[in-house]
């Protein structure tokens, strides 16, 4: 009889168990997602790294920036570093606090060098190329480079953006007061699109077509301190570097969803995102890249969308 009534109690016992894994905990994580894969190309990151940007070439290169040592890596994509360029100073492939990395066509790489106030262009390679700035005098926080090979560099002194042509000759200044509502104010980020170029701030995201004319603006709910924009299908696409979270604004939509990511670790930021094909890549600041599948971000979205 006793032995029945044990029997019957841990019966109880597991079975809330159960419950409390298969219903309770997901019930947590609704809404987030699971890295399929990640590559940690550091292996020793304590008090060395601060990752910052990257970008992933056509060709399946990635390119991060540490500005903690002011370098430059060439990745494969199994994380070993095949090549790397810089290190801190102000002469010829030398950085002071690198920010941010970008490519079009994967043989060129342009590097916004912050405090040494100009972009720096190398090959596939790491190979150094050349330099501009010095005419300018920018603070270049974000630098996008346009199918057309149109330079946008994102300027966070005078709160502007330069668009530079093919020959890298001026062509247009976006900002100023003249843009009355649409004038850029602390801003964070930059990406260009197929339709223009988008500009996140603490709290808003402005729209311009490419030769810079104003399209539209969206307020945000919450406020980034820092973090990055992409588009993807028709979305506006934040990553917060402190929440751990993404955010998902719907083009020509006030709606605002918030989702989670599982992955990264305590110590860690989310630093930069990355959109290639069917997988979203996310930067943390120790330097692991962590992979997660597009349409799972979709379909989460969608279900959060519809819960609003």
């Amino acid at each position: 009889m006793i032995g029945k009534k044990l029997r019957v109690i841990w019966l109880k016992k597991l079975t809330k168990l159960i419950l409390f894994f298969c219903i309770i905990i997901p019930g947590l994580v609704l809404g987030a997602l699971s890295p399929i894969q990640s590559i940690t190309p550091f292996k020793n990151v304590q008090g060395r790294y601060n990752c910052v940007a990257f970008t992933i070439s056509k060709f399946g290169k990635i390119y991060l920036v540490n500005e903690s040592n002011n370098q430059i890596y060439l990745i494969d994509k199994d994380g070993a570093v095949r090549n790397s360029a810089g290190g801190y100073g102000w002469g010829q492939n030398l950085f002071n606090t690198p920010v941010d990395i970008t490519t079009r066509n994967g043989l060129n790489f342009y590097i916004a060098d912050y405090n040494n106030r100009r972009i720096v262009r190398y090959d596939k390679q790491l190979n150094y190329i050349g330099e501009m700035g010095k005419a300018y005098e920018f603070y270049p926080i974000s630098v996008e480079v346009s199918r057309f090979s149109r330079l946008y560099i994102l300027d966070d002194d005078q709160d502007r953006v330069l668009q530079f042509g093919s020959k890298k000759e001026l062509i247009s200044i976006i900002g100023g007061n003249e843009y009355d509502k649409f004038n850029i104010h602390n801003p964070i980020d930059m990406e260009i699109t197929k339709n223009g170029l988008l500009i996140l701030e603490k709290s808003r995201i402005l729209i311009f077509d490419r030769r810079g004319t104003p399209q539209n603006v969206f307020n945000l709910d919450m406020k980034i301190a820092d973090g990055s924009i992409s588009f993807i299908e028709n979305n506006y696409l934040i990553t917060d570097e402190k929440s751990k979270q993404i955010y998902i604004i719907k083009q020509n939509n006030t709606n605002q969803n918030t989702i989670g990511l599982l992955g990264i670790r305590d110590k860690e930021r989310i630093t930069d995102c990355e959109i290639k094909q069917a997988k979203i890549y996310i930067l943390t600041s120790s330097g692991r890249i962590l992979y997660y599948q597009k349409s799972e971000l979709l379909r989460s979205f969608k279900k959060e969308d519809v819960s609003h």
